[in-house]
């Protein structure tokens, strides 16, 4: 089939498509086809950073406004008004542990959601600095990508890591752990980290997230282009492709397809793989 990218919205800055198997969970769940989610609906701010699904079923979403759990049919929204580990409403990126526990990247550190309650991280529990850009986790090894460098978790808070050069994204592969830096892709094994044998394509700005797709298709991200690569061939899908907007966060579909969030909404492309 054809590839076709399709502008999810005009004028709403959020649409989230609602799979009746995505929240099997969620009573009539079954009746729901697509919804437009706005600040009038329930959501805190309308630009998204990052959409994430937990094993339990639930969509979160960040905003500048707060964190935004998504049940199916109604969000649960936390920020500081409500929720005193939260020191910065500006949510930035999730990812889980091996335990289910909820990692999120804020402007003003860690966040680690578990069994209902929040607990807050930052310099003092050893981050580099506040600002969070990526979390990496596998089994139970959690990784922090800050802008003042890479940080590891250990059972008190925790520990920096050197790299030859500044990492600017982090992302696991089987159990090893790859760094995106302006001098290519590194991959770490536990203390000892080398060149990895699959590397990013040359990108005029720093790449701020990638990873694999079933498949092993490689995925990285700007933010102005999305690119994948196939057996060495790379497709490139640059700002234009979405009326100029910036790219601020990717997540595939649960019945393949990709959803793209961007600076001026949400986009869905059905087959990324196929040529335009």
């Amino acid at each position: 089939m054809r590839s076709s990218l399709h502008r999810a919205i005009r004028w709403l800055p959020v649409l989230l498509l609602v799979l009746p198997s995505l929240f099997a969970s969620a009573k009539a769940a079954s009746n729901l086809g697509h919804q437009s989610w706005t600040t009038e609906n329930g959501l805190p701010q309308n630009s998204v950073h990052a959409i994430f699904q937990s094993r339990d079923g639930y969509l979160w979403i960040a905003t500048e406004g707060g964190i935004a759990r998504f049940n199916g049919i109604e969000f649960k929204i936390f920020q500081r008004e409500n929720t005193p580990a939260i020191t910065s409403d500006d949510i930035s990126c999730f990812a889980q542990g091996n335990d289910d526990a909820l990692w999120i990247g804020t402007a003003d550190g860690v966040l680690r959601y578990q069994q209902g309650s929040f607990r807050h991280y930052g310099t003092a529990q050893g981050l580099p600095s506040s600002d969070v850009l990526s979390i990496a986790a596998h089994d139970n090894s959690i990784y922090v990508l800050t802008g003042a460098g890479l940080a590891q978790f250990n059972s008190n808070g925790f520990t920096a890591l050197n790299t030859p050069s500044t990492p600017t994204a982090i992302a696991f592969s089987d159990d090893s752990l790859l760094i995106a830096t302006r001098s290519g892709l590194l991959q770490a094994r536990g203390a000892a980290v080398a060149p990895a044998y699959q590397q990013l394509l040359s990108v005029m700005q720093p790449v701020q997230a990638f990873g694999y797709l079933p498949g092993h298709t490689l995925w990285q991200r700007t933010a102005a282009s999305l690119t994948f690569t196939v057996k060495g061939n790379p497709r490139t899908l640059g700002s234009s492709a979405f009326d100029g907007a910036r790219i601020e966060s990717f997540l595939p579909g649960s019945r393949g397809g990709l959803w793209i969030g961007t600076s001026k909404g949400l986009y869905h492309l059905d087959d990324p793989l196929s040529p335009p």
